[in-house]
């Protein structure tokens, strides 16, 4: 009985007009697209979203253009269901100005007491310190030295030895420490004070080559009252790399020992009170210290020799994320439910700790509360054309003169939870950046 059936079904299939069958699956495709597209906009809406970087706020994580700049995916569902974590960089909508989407850092969680000194992060009374691989994406590059005879222009030679330049490299014969000590300071310019903004947080690449097996390489980056010490010895020498301050030794690998006729690629930092030392690519040293205390304008990096001849390339300094203090001291409780958003573009970048607000007097006699900025920046005088003004909650009022201020300048730094949209997690254009040989995609830290 069951073969007959399949026989008659197999019959009716092959007796329908060909013209039906082809119907059939016009119909089918249109239902898969259409199933595809209704996916598509539920992804988009709900899960992932593109956004565009207009602005250079977050640079260099992320690169900000009118016209051309980095375009991220956003996850939109994870904070659903998740709580957000310290660095993420979130969209969220602008407290001031809820038609707006904003892109920041996170720095501050709900219910901490968080202040910047010193351009660091400090969380109910101590330093926050970066994950490494958050780190990574945090050095600033901020000078790269050309290896050329007029080196004496950038760095101060000091100690016992003789410095010569040329075929690509700077070169020591060092009868007994042999240091070039580097003329300027790392910093920042803060364009809204035209001053210069010390960073005592550094770090120094360089490539080195011990000539004879003997002695040891050094690097040292002081900020404030530390000084922070490098030494890379020489298997010759019994070799052994650690770091110093003074005579307390805060790191150490006695188990390496740098061979002679070996180009070796270094990186030596210290940021947030942390000793950073890669080697060849490859973290050695990241563990905390606790500082002695003193500030970022007391500060020197130098890079040398001791009792060896040494080769070096490739020098080049860098800083870590600075947040500047706008109204020092910057101090602020972060009620519940709410974050603190920082721009890792400090000098640039108007975040939690530039958001003030003034009440306004409507035209019809209400108040308002709206961005102390756009009122400053669209009223500079007291008459003028019709101008518009954004209140928090996108109502827009229309003004000749400058209106009633009623309660102005009052700090609202926090950005509640129903305001956060999701975490930007990757950059997917332009495909490339300075060269086609430089893909842009990347994961955003």
């Amino acid at each position: 009985m069951a073969q007959a059936n399949v026989a008659k079904v197999v019959i009716d299939r092959a007796a329908r007009p060909q013209a039906k069958r082809k119907t059939e699956r016009v119909l089918e495709n249109i239902e898969s697209l259409a199933v595809a597209v209704v996916l598509a906009l539920l992804i988009r809406h709900f899960v992932i979203q593109p956004f565009l970087i207009p602005t250079g706020s977050m640079k260099p994580t992320l690169i900000g253009e009118e016209s051309f700049g980095d375009r991220i995916l956003v996850d939109m569902f994870s904070y659903k269901f998740s709580e957000p974590k310290r660095y993420d960089v979130v969209v969220f909508r602008y407290p001031l100005n809820r038609g707006v989407n904003f892109v920041k850092r996170l720095i501050g969680l709900p219910g901490e007491h968080l202040e910047i000194k010193n351009g660091d992060d400090y969380v109910n009374g101590a330093i926050e310190r970066k994950p490494r691989k958050i780190q990574n994406g945090m050095w600033d590059h901020w000078i790269v030295y050309e290896f050329e005879s007029n080196y004496r222009s950038a760095f101060d030679e000091t100690g016992d030895g003789k410095w010569t330049a040329g075929d690509d490299q700077w070169r020591v014969v060092a009868n007994g420490e042999a240091l070039l000590k580097w003329k300027n300071k790392a910093g920042i310019g803060d364009l809204r004070t035209a001053s210069f903004i010390p960073v005592g947080d550094r770090l120094v690449r360089f490539r080195c080559r011990l000539e004879q097996d003997r002695g040891e390489i050094m690097a040292e980056i002081r900020e404030g009252d530390d000084t922070l010490r490098l030494h890379l010895g020489a298997a010759g020498s019994g070799g052994g790399v650690y770091v110093s301050r003074g005579d307390e030794q805060l790191a150490s690998r006695p188990d390496l020992k740098l061979q002679p006729n070996r180009w070796y690629s270094i990186a030596f930092g210290n940021p947030d009170e942390q000793v950073q030392l890669d080697i060849d690519g490859d973290s050695i040293i990241y563990e905390p210290y606790r500082s002695l205390g003193g500030t970022a304008d007391t500060q020197s990096i130098l890079l040398g020799a001791s009792s060896t001849e040494a080769s070096f390339r490739g020098v080049e300094i860098a800083r870590d994320l600075f947040h500047s203090n706008i109204e020092a001291p910057y101090d602020v409780q972060i009620p519940p439910d709410s974050f603190v958003m920082l721009g890792d573009n400090t000098t640039e970048s108007k975040d939690s700790r530039l958001w003030f607000t003034t009440t306004i007097r409507t035209p019809d006699g209400s108040l308002a509360i709206v961005d102390e900025g756009e009122v400053q920046t669209k009223f500079p005088g007291a008459a003028g054309p019709m101008r518009e003004i954004v209140d928090q909650f996108g109502e827009v009022y229309r003004y000749e003169r400058r209106p009633e201020e009623i309660d102005n300048h009052r700090h609202a730094p926090f950005v509640s939870r129903d305001l956060l949209l999701g975490r930007a997690f990757f950059v997917f254009f332009p495909f490339v950046r300075t060269s086609p040989f430089h893909l842009n995609w990347r994961v955003v830290h």
